[in-house]
């Protein structure tokens, strides 16, 4: 659509109302015009005539008639105009009119003058002689040449710089009404491009006119509005924003292009991807999994909810619980789709972990108890008679119900562990870690001097942590079982103790079989062996890593292991040092300089 400017719209409007008004005023003045126009030409007219009434009286017919003739045809055809002469009782005695051909010709009309009575304009004026009235000179003038004259060049020039004046008067009537209203329309526009830019201190303009102050107030109450509404919808979606932000699960919407609308946080975490980027992409640039992918084209054409269960894949193995509605309008339209995904791995992890869990512990009591129920019976049938076997067979069920026992006391230790992990009551008093490492070495000592393996133990002189100190016993005992019962006779295990930083590191390494690379991940979980046989074979419950893992967390630290085959392993304990736990475990060096005192026990 062509659009022009107002001045432009309105000026043609107002030139032919301007114009229509000019050719009324004309119309009503031509004729007192004409009538003035007569006038002044039979004044004219006279002036002339005045320059031949001497000769007229002095050669009036029958005194001088070939000298009248002659005067009045040289009037004629110096004035162009017809001439008659009436005696005073109306007798015509002379008449001649001129004509304007290639031959100047003087007609003498005597009988009928003019044969057209409208075509000539006709003025008398009486002959006198003194007192005496002689007759009437009638002059005829054609109506053609009264015409002429009356539109003469002076007066089409009049005519057109009346119609040059009028058009513009017209344009600049029209430029200032234009311009009037324009300024306050300009007015109105620029408080708008101010309200909708937000620029502090803009005021409504005041208007003098009644309906440029009723259009400001008008406009002022939509703005207004408008600003509300707006407020409310920013609000509105900051508060969307808000929930999608602080929600644990994933969520996308996406229209029937299969284009995103919407994406929080969680699921932006879910693909690796940037929230702020994703809007308006398609889905499968976002979305790399073929199933999801999938799910997604089936949540568009399902009348219902659905929900499915899903792996996702990527560099760690996750497992999504999706459920997907489609968006529809007020009139049933499919307008796209959204898609909720609750990451479950945790969930799908832990209850992994409590079936291998019920399995391991069924399996490690189903063994002792499987033994002792058999020599018991063994025992009833008849073998209680047989000192000898009978013996052997008591040993055995003894051996069991302690290895049962241990199992146990182990369950019950890292259940009581972890319940005080989580209610955080565990009491930490700064006590020194050198004599936890001496009691842990010494309970220690008998198992080691049986294998032949001795034991070295260095520590800083003070490396007094906050700590509890019976569970760290508990710890290092632990840690310094397993590394007896994997030592072949004849090596040395070592216990260190150093303080780096703002944390404390508890060593103890052996020189036994090692561990593989891929155990590593998994041998503080509960019951897990590297080698199943020689750890039953050691009276090994699989749970004293699992307990050192917890109590390390239990003092806000964590475990690792560095271990090699054929080459032993090294586990370290590392717990805050002090009040100021800043430096993330992280930065905490390995020892790298044993200090102090150095025992060695045999």
């Amino acid at each position: 659509m062509r659009r022009g400017r107002l001045f432009w719209q309105v000026l043609p409007w107002f030139v032919l109302s301007s114009l229509a008004t000019v050719m009324v005023l004309v119309a009503l003045a031509v004729p007192m015009w004409r009538a003035w126009h007569d006038q002044r030409f039979e004044r004219h007219v006279e002036l002339q005539a005045s320059q031949l009434l001497p000769t007229i009286r002095e050669h009036w017919p029958r005194r001088n008639e070939t000298t009248l003739q002659q005067t009045c045809e040289s009037w004629v055809r110096a004035t162009g105009f017809g001439l008659r002469l009436r005696t005073a009782d109306g007798t015509q005695i002379l008449a001649m009119n001129f004509s304007r051909g290639a031959a100047r010709d003087v007609r003498f009309l005597p009988s009928a003058w003019p044969a057209n009575p409208q075509a000539y304009h006709i003025i008398s004026l009486p002959v006198a002689s003194g007192d005496q009235v002689l007759g009437s000179l009638e002059i005829g003038v054609p109506s053609v040449q009264q015409d002429l004259l009356l539109f003469s060049r002076n007066h089409a020039v009049s005519w057109i710089l009346a119609v040059g004046g009028v058009l513009a008067v017209c344009y600049l009537c029209t430029r200032l009404a234009v311009g009037h209203v324009t300024a306050g329309l300009f007015k109105l526009t620029s408080h708008v491009d101010d309200f909708s830019g937000e620029r502090p201190g803009s005021r409504w303009p005041e208007f003098d006119t009644v309906e440029f102050e009723k259009l400001s107030v008008g406009i002022q109450r939509l703005a207004n509005r408008l600003k509300e509404n707006i407020l409310q919808l920013e609000h509105q979606n900051n508060q969307q924003t808000a929930v999608l932000a602080s929600m644990a699960e994933g969520v996308v919407a996406f229209d029937t292009y299969h284009r995103v609308i919407s994406l929080n946080q969680a699921a932006a975490r879910l693909f690796d991807c940037d929230v702020r980027t994703v809007n308006g992409r398609p889905i499968d640039e976002v979305i790399r999994d073929g199933q999801l992918l999938e799910f997604a084209a089936r949540t568009l054409e399902a009348e219902h909810p659905i929900e499915e269960d899903m792996d996702l894949g990527g560099k760690q193995m996750r497992y999504l619980q999706a459920h997907g509605t489609a968006l529809r309008s007020m009139q049933g339209r499919v307008l796209g789709a959204v898609i909720v995904l609750n990451d479950v791995t945790r969930l799908r992890r832990l209850e992994n972990v409590r079936r291998d869990f019920v399995a391991n512990v069924s399996h490690e009591l189903k063994t002792p108890i499987t033994s002792i129920k058999g020599f018991v019976e063994t025992l009833l049938d008849g073998a209680l008679h047989d000192s000898e076997n009978a013996e052997r067979f008591l040993r055995i069920v003894a051996q069991q119900s302690d290895r049962l026992n241990a199992i146990i006391e182990d369950l019950l230790s890292l259940s009581k562990i972890e319940e005080r992990e989580d209610r955080s009551d565990i009491i930490l008093d700064k006590a020194s870690i050198g004599a936890v490492l001496d009691n842990a070495v010494g309970q220690c000592q008998t198992k080691a001097r049986e294998r032949d393996i001795r034991i070295h133990v260095s520590h800083d002189e003070d490396c007094s942590v906050p700590m509890n100190a019976p569970l760290m016993e508990q710890a290092v005992i632990n840690l310094l079982d397993n590394a007896i019962k994997y030592s072949d006779a004849g090596k040395q295990v070592h216990v260190s103790a150093q303080k780096s930083g703002a944390w404390l590191t508890v060593a103890v390494s052996d020189q036994g079989c090692g561990i593989s690379q891929e155990h590593l991940p998994r041998v503080f979980e509960r019951f897990y062996r590297v080698d199943k046989a020689r750890s039953r074979k050691l009276g090994g419950t699989g749970l004293g890593l699992a307990i050192v893992k917890h109590i390390a967390q239990a003092h806000q630290g964590h475990v690792e292991v560095d271990s090699a085959v054929g080459q032993g392993s090294t586990f370290q304990i590392r717990l805050p040092a002090g009040d100021d736990r800043s430096d993330t475990p992280a930065a905490a060096e390995p020892p790298s300089e044993l200090m102090a005192t150095e025992t060695v026990a045999s």
